[in-house]
């Protein structure tokens, strides 16, 4: 689903409140995404040699859940903070 549709260019720095909220209902939608802005969720350790096959599914589900949520976030971001939106706000 694209909802980034929905969040519109700034246009002065009186919407900067409304669209802040936007953009974390946005990210918030995506599982952990905000949380890999907040920096709550950090990228998992390197897994341990010795191991047993427990941990190891779970440092797979964190990790996946780590670059999941972490590129969700960054795509938000680089869509929406393009140059040219950059300019229309008047931030060069």
């Amino acid at each position: 689903m694209d909802l980034i549709k929905h969040i519109k260019v700034i246009n002065s720095e009186t919407e900067w409140p409304m669209w802040k909220r936007k953009f974390r209902d946005l990210l918030d939608y995506h599982e952990g995404a905000l949380d890999a802005i907040d920096g709550k969720l950090v990228k998992p350790s390197t897994l341990a040699a010795d191991a047993d096959e427990k941990m190891a599914k779970n440092h797979k589900v964190q990790s996946n859940l780590y670059r999941k949520a972490n590129s969700y976030a960054n795509n938000y971001i680089k869509r929406l903070w393009t140059k040219r939106r950059l300019m229309k706000c008047g931030r060069t």
